[in-house]
């Protein structure tokens, strides 16, 4: 699966690599049809820990390990489904999370009210203390404006 080179950041790619070769030494079990969906079970490759990959009828997978629901990233358990059963060569845009993903560094993130979040926090802050200096002297100005008038 190429795609996942051109796509993860190179720490997620390396994890992603750790559980593609795990994939190639799992093995298939059995297959069991349950209603709409299909449950596969599968024998990790020291044949002691068994995980149940379910299938449902649009094709979303989930896994009785639950390493994408805590890791963000899929087992070698659903990758050995993914490429074997259903012949998938790339990995389904729905388990990759854009946080993992290089296009994500290269864009801007928002805050709650829309504004750009700034990667430097201090940059934010000095930006934000000289504004408010800014605006101080502006009132400070007028202030002693008025009170020269008062006066």
């Amino acid at each position: 699966m190429e795609q996942a080179a051109d796509v993860y950041t190179n720490k997620i790619y390396e994890e992603f690599q750790d559980e593609y070769v795990k994939s190639l030494e799992v093995n298939i079990e059995e297959t069991e049809s349950c209603g709409e969906s299909t449950i596969y079970t599968v024998l990790d490759s020291d044949g002691v820990k068994v995980r149940k990959v379910t299938v449902e009828c649009d094709g979303s997978l989930t896994c009785n390990c639950r390493k994408f629901e805590m890791k963000g990233i899929l087992c070698s358990h659903c990758l050995k489904i993914l490429r074997e059963t259903l012949k998938f060569k790339e990995i389904l845009s729905q388990y990759i999370l854009k946080r993992w993903t290089k296009k994500t560094r290269a864009e801007n993130v928002k805050d709650r009210c829309g504004h750009d979040i700034k990667v430097d926090v201090r940059l934010h802050q000095t930006s934000r203390f000289r504004s408010l200096m800014a605006i101080f002297r502006a009132v400070a100005c007028r202030a002693s404006k008025v009170r020269k008038h008062i006066t």
